[in-house]
């Protein structure tokens, strides 16, 4: 539980922060030289780009299609001729086969209600299903191996996480008029974002601490991958809505500041009881 009681205390000192940056610019009245300002716009425009909006950045709106349409499907390919599950392979020629049928029936109405089943069963297997399918059979080979192959293949899992979120939010918000983004998107978007963040800093973090020398047999496992990056996404999630709170705050303008700090110290606290013997 030591490591565990390190990055409580470590998320609390980074709401403490938080709280510190509030309370600036709370007293500097909304300064668009604060640092909290600073800090919340580039927060804003990084989530516009990986997530909110990928499809319209020119990197992020080229990667994720490649992880999903390229990648995997190579990886899937070199898997089964190395020997291993040909599903994920199957899958792939099934929805390539469904894109052929699509394209030889597109121009017979008779066909328009199936010809739409198929293509909403493909774009939910390629853009989400299969990503995620993915991430688990990945996680599986790399669960109980060593740190350093966690790090290493972690990090491709935590990107191919990414990649299946972006499908989920492109899915949801296909069609959507997205000039206005309400706060609670953007708050959801942190979250979804602090996933394969999450992810990836777990088998960095296991990696770390092995090389320090420290016990890392109770951080390992299923249960303790799937808190830490739930946990580091609820973090990422509550830290985005409080800063945002904070640019938005009329009377009540140190109340985020106020919220921040205590939030730091509970986590804090959290971490005290975690390391204290019983």
């Amino acid at each position: 539980m030591h490591i565990i009681s390190i990055l409580m205390t470590a998320a609390g000192a980074v709401f403490l922060v938080l709280a510190g940056l509030l309370a600036h610019e709370a007293l500097a009245g909304g300064d668009t030289a604060a640092p909290a300002y600073t800090l919340r716009k580039a927060l804003g425009r990084t989530a516009s780009m990986a997530l909110l909006d990928f499809d319209r950045d020119a990197v992020f709106s080229v990667a994720v299609p490649v992880i999903q349409f390229m990648l995997l499907p190579g990886a899937a390919l070199l898997n089964t001729v190395l020997g291993g599950s040909p599903f994920l392979l199957t899958c792939y020629v099934l929805i390539a086969a469904s894109v052929f049928v699509h394209i030889v029936l597109t121009e017979r109405p008779a066909f328009a209600g199936a010809l739409a089943m198929l293509s909403g069963g493909g774009a939910l297997l390629a853009l989400v299903a299969l990503p995620y399918y993915a991430v688990w059979s990945l996680t599986v080979h790399i669960v109980s191996g060593a740190p350093a192959e966690g790090a290493l293949i972690g990090t491709l899992v935590a990107v191919i996480l990414y990649a299946a979120n972006a499908g989920v939010w492109m899915l949801l918000h296909t069609g959507h008029d997205r000039r206005e983004h309400a706060g609670v998107h953007r708050v959801v978007v942190a979250g979804l974002l602090g996933l394969p963040l999450g992810y990836a800093l777990y088998w960095y973090v296991l990696f770390g601490f092995g090389l320090a020398g420290s016990d890392i047999g109770d951080f390992r496992g299923w249960g303790m991958l799937i808190g830490f990056t739930l946990g580091f996404a609820a973090v990422a999630t509550l830290f985005k809505a409080v800063l945002d709170a904070g640019g938005r705050a009329g009377r009540g303008k140190f109340t985020p500041a106020v919220a921040s700090a205590g939030l730091g110290a509970l986590a804090i606290l959290a971490g005290y009881v975690i390391h204290s013997p019983v």
